[in-house]
């Protein structure tokens, strides 16, 4: 029954995200799984997968037993049995419930990242496949997962590929990159990273990608820029190296310094009559670059700040495209329960091939076995012809009966 597919989930929506760890499993690797496997038979989850990623927990199960708050309870404290009276407590009004059709349609918003923290981000696509293929290699999934799974990838992919749900970039690596490209800056220019961390690298592969070949990379660490310097075909340099700095056309900071690292006197000794508009961009929080440089000379300088209003502003594009691909989710749900219930059919008719072999075999080999005995060769074999012919449609034709009937 469709009335089975459940889906027990903490999202941004309800939780605090530094909260979510307390509904999730407990353990990794085979840990874990032993759990899950341990939450299924006690459970009497018939099938399950588990998801969980930096804003959601979510059990998607089949199972015939009803989903109350006992149940809730149940499944929490085995998933996390160090979980405390203050979880417990909470469990009720952190936790939503899908049932049936929702459930499904639930999971298709999900995977389709119109249920995402971030609308749009296709990770949590991944996230999902990476969990059922997980559910699938440890013996938690059968059939009825396993179709939703294939449907819900089908949904999914129809989402990013015909509206625009993805377009617009939202992290802020992505958008410093395309700050840098809106200004047609040449794929030569001499581009300076100050910082090797998470951003910065993000940047660099980025910058990489679009063909820009002249990065210079300075940090802290001499090591670790050289790792990133590795990795883009980049330079790298110490950080007190700075001082020494000569021209360059781009200049990208990010690092955890609680103070300026360029300040007006250093960019000072930097400055030249060029003629050329050099850009600065700040990703750093606090910043890094002493603002008043960009009142005294002639530079673009932006900071995070500005790519957070532009993030914002993708953000509300991206959610415009939402109704777009709930109209999609709605057509789909409507063929998955034909697919469903044809599946339903399949599985109930799927013993009927041995059963009509079986009554073939008996009219050869029992009822009628004295008379087709006295036949002649060439009898047997049109005999056996038509038995063959008439096995084959006694197979085929319940099935588009049935099938019409849907």
């Amino acid at each position: 029954m469709i009335e089975n597919y459940k889906v027990v989930t903490f999202t941004h929506h309800n939780v605090n995200v530094a909260d979510l760890g307390r509904y999730q499993v407990v353990g990794q690797g085979e840990d874990q799984t032993v759990r899950l496997n341990m939450i299924k038979s006690r459970m009497g989850i018939q099938e399950l997968i588990y998801l969980a990623t930096c804003n959601r927990v979510s059990f998607i199960f089949y199972t015939l037993q009803k989903v109350d708050y006992d149940f809730l309870c149940q499944l929490i404290k085995l998933a996390n049995n160090r979980i405390d009276e203050d979880g417990m407590t909470q469990l009720n009004d952190d936790a939503s419930l899908y049932e049936g059709i929702e459930a499904i349609q639930h999971v298709f918003e999900v995977a389709g990242s119109i249920d995402s923290l971030v609308v749009g981000e296709s990770e949590i696509f991944h996230q999902f496949r990476n969990a059922y293929d997980d559910a699938k290699n440890n013996g938690l999934i059968g059939d009825n997962l396993r179709l939703l799974e294939k449907m819900t990838v089908q949904v999914a992919k129809h989402i990013y590929s015909h509206t625009r749900i993805n377009e617009k970039p939202l992290s802020i690596a992505a958008l410093a990159g395309q700050a840098l490209l809106e200004h047609d800056y040449n794929p030569d220019a001499k581009v300076v990273l100050i910082g090797a961390g998470e951003t910065n690298t993000l940047v660099a592969k980025f910058l990489q990608k679009h063909k820009f070949g002249n990065l210079h990379i300075y940090n802290r660490s001499y090591e670790k820029a050289q790792m990133l310097a590795n990795e883009v075909a980049a330079k790298a340099y110490e950080l007190t190296a700075l001082n020494s700095l000569q021209e360059f056309d781009v200049l990208i900071v990010c690092t955890a310094a609680q103070s300026h690292i360029i300040t007006k006197s250093l960019y000072g000794a930097w400055a030249k009559d060029d003629g050329q508009k050099k850009i600065l961009i700040d990703l750093s929080v606090p910043a890094n670059i002493d603002p008043v440089i960009a009142e005294e000379y002639d530079v673009l300088l932006i900071t995070i700040d500005h790519l957070k209003a532009l993030a914002d502003r993708n953000l509300n594009f991206r959610k415009q495209e939402i109704s777009i691909a709930k109209v999609i989710i709605e057509d789909a749900l409507k063929n998955y329960e034909k697919v469903y219930a044809q599946r339903q059919i399949e599985i109930a008719l799927s013993d009927l091939p041995i059963q009509v072999r079986q009554v073939k075999n008996k009219i050869k080999e029992e009822v009628f076995k004295s008379r087709i005995d006295s036949m002649s060769d060439d009898q047997k074999l049109l005999l056996d012809e038509i038995l063959t012919y008439m096995e084959s449609k006694c197979v085929g034709i319940p099935m588009k009966l049935a099938k019409k009937s849907i």
